[in-house]
Order: structure tokens, then C-alpha cells, then sequence
């Protein structure tokens, strides 16, 4: 389910009701018919989204649930909290919500310049300001770049002696 949410961007709830017959090899997508909003969506994969999928429904029926919890039953409403703070608590680093490795899709497709109305349209949201609101700092910046390269080295500042350590 993490690695399904870093690789689509789908909410917990999104993913836990996703069945195989959801699944289009054709168009590498996930139809997710529980959706936030109450109206279906496709969630979007790249070929590790689509390898992920491949394992995750091997052998399964068509109504199966795409991801099942350890012993074979559907994930219910916040079953993932507990798992998610145990694997914090193992992995010494701070804990985080399920709803973070969305956005950290959405930061990944922003850095990279997708475009915020693809982000949008990727995420599910109905329009560009959700996604502008939580991504638009993170994209590439045409008018950021082309100011930084109108005044650099115009020698107004003083040449450092400091030394960077940074590797």
C-alpha cells in the first residue's frame, strides 16, 4: 500500500478498495471507483506502478482486492496507522501519515515540471488551486531561472573566502 500510494499519488481509502478488475494492463491505469469526491477516476502508472500492480494481483480473481492486509482481508478504515508507526519506530525516523505519500507524488511530478493541471487531473482534484497551493513552489520556475541568469555576474557581490564543507 505505501509503495502503491508513492507511486500513484491514490488515498489509503482509494487504494484499499481498488479490485483487480479495476486494472487496465492496456492503458497501464487503475480505474478507482471510492474515490474522495464520489466520482471515478484513473490512477496513472509508470512501468514500476505497473510491475507493482502485476505482483500485487497475481493469481487473483477479478473482484479481489488488489491489496490485502497479511492475512488475506480487505485493509479497513486506519488499519494502516499501526504498521506505518511500528515501521517508523524500526526505522528511527519521525512518523508521518498515509496522506503524506501523496503528496510526496505530487512534489515528485512538480519537481520534475509536469504542468499543475496534469498534476491535477493525476491527483483527482476538480481544478489547478489545490494543486497550485501545495505544488507550485516545488516546479521548476521559468521566471525564477531567467531572473537568476539576467544578473548573475554582474560583480555587485564580494568574493567569499568562505570554503563549503558540503560533500
Amino acid at each position: 500500500m505505501v509503495r502503491a500510494a508513492l507511486l500513484t499519488g491514490d488515498r489509503y481509502g482509494e487504494l484499499r478498495h481498488a479490485q483487480v478488475k479495476d486494472y487496465d494492463r492496456q492503458s497501464c491505469t487503475v480505474y478507482l471507483v471510492e474515490t474522495k469526491n464520489a466520482e471515478p477516476r484513473p490512477a496513472y502508472l509508470d512501468e514500476d506502478g505497473v510491475a507493482m500492480i502485476e505482483t500485487a494481483i497475481a493469481g487473483k480473481k477479478p473482484a479481489s482486492f488488489i491489496f490485502v492486509r497479511p492475512d488475506g482481508t480487505q485493509w479497513q478504515r486506519s488499519q494502516q496507522l499501526r504498521r506505518m508507526n511500528d515501521a517508523f519506530d524500526r526505522a528511527n525516523i519521525d512518523k508521518t501519515r498515509f496522506h503524506d505519500l501523496r503528496r510526496t507524488y505530487g512534489a515528485r511530478l512538480a519537481r520534475a515540471g509536469v504542468p499543475m493541471a496534469v498534476i491535477a487531473e493525476a491527483m483527482g482534484y476538480k481544478d489547478e488551486r489545490i494543486t497550485r497551493k501545495h505544488y507550485a513552489h516545488l516546479a521548476p520556475s521559468y521566471v525564477s531561472e531567467t531572473v537568476r541568469n539576467a544578473i548573475s555576474g554582474m560583480g555587485i557581490g564580494e568574493p567569499s573566502s568562505v570554503t563549503s564543507i558540503a560533500g
